[in-house]
């Protein structure tokens, strides 16, 4: 992701490189390969490590888990065991908290995972309820029988939410995806989008050419001259017309049609003429 924000000359004043101390090589090679062209470019880099060294936490640090007990050290950090994830971001808070733009390279079902992660706990899901039907029939008596019809019925509705639900998440799927591939078909190409004015109150055209598309806080947005704009802010591709003002236009009669010249008083009735004056 550095290369490519490198390569399209994207906006950049730091780059903050966390340094577990037991990456791969080919992560030190890069970080020694862009470092002189950070400095080139005036770029600043800030290399932050842990606390504690990594094999420490891994092998050595006293732990006494309710699953295994007492033990020394966390183990490899992978799969399900994250702490070295903890490690990263207690280092990284705090650093950078002032910047415009953050730059954060994803992996490609990071928001699927937050999604599932942030999803609330206190909703039964489809499994639960099979669960709960299940476990009735399992618990009932001959005087007290469960209620067949009523499981169908809530049956049948769960699985038509789950449907509806599915269905919902495509669809938000799909517009994304289309949303994203309109944003990328805009690069090098020349767009004018609006942007809001402070002081009038109103959208002023700005033309451009489109350097590159991306997300930040979970919009499409793209760049004109090492600026972000909202993808939503897209006026027209290409370069609008010149606004043209009407023509004003004169209520007031100017005189140039058929007549004798005279005023005729609006507020007077007009004569009628008299039938025994014709000869």
């Amino acid at each position: 992701m550095l290369l490519l924000l490198l390569e399209k000359r994207m906006p950049l004043d730091e780059v903050i490189f966390y340094n577990s101390e037991m990456e791969f090589q080919a992560i030190y090679d890069i970080r020694d390969r862009v470092k002189p062209i950070l400095e080139q470019r005036g770029i600043r880099f800030t290399e932050v490590k842990p606390g504690v060294p990594f094999l420490y936490d891994m092998l050595e640090r006293p732990v006494n888990s309710k699953k295994n007990g007492f033990h020394l050290g966390y183990g490899w950090c992978g799969g399900p065991c994250r702490w070295g994830t903890k490690l990263k971001t207690n280092a990284l808070d705090g650093i950078a908290t002032d910047a415009e733009i953050h730059y954060v390279g994803i992996a490609a079902d990071e928001q699927e995972r937050l999604e599932k992660e942030q999803k609330d706990k206190s909703t039964l899901s489809f499994t639960d309820m099979l669960g709960l039907m299940v476990a009735q029939f399992q618990n009932q008596t001959i005087d007290n029988t469960a209620d067949t019809s009523d499981m169908m019925n809530q049956l049948t509705q769960m699985t038509s939410i789950q449907a509806m639900t599915g269905m919902t998440a495509s669809m938000e799927s799909l517009v994304k995806s289309n949303t994203l591939s309109y944003g990328a078909s805009l690069v090098n190409k020349e767009v004018t989008i609006g942007v809001y004015n402070e002081k009038t109150k109103e959208y002023d055209e700005l033309y451009g050419k489109v350097e590159a598309m991306g997300m930040y806080n979970g919009e499409p947005v793209i760049f004109i001259e090492g600026k972000s704009y909202p993808l939503s802010n897209v006026m027209a591709v290409g370069k609008l017309p010149e606004k043209v003002d009407p023509p004003e236009t004169d209520d007031k009669e100017d005189g140039d049609g058929e007549g004798n010249g005279e005023v005729t008083d609006p507020d007077k009735t007009p004569e009628v003429p008299d039938e025994d004056a014709k000869g």
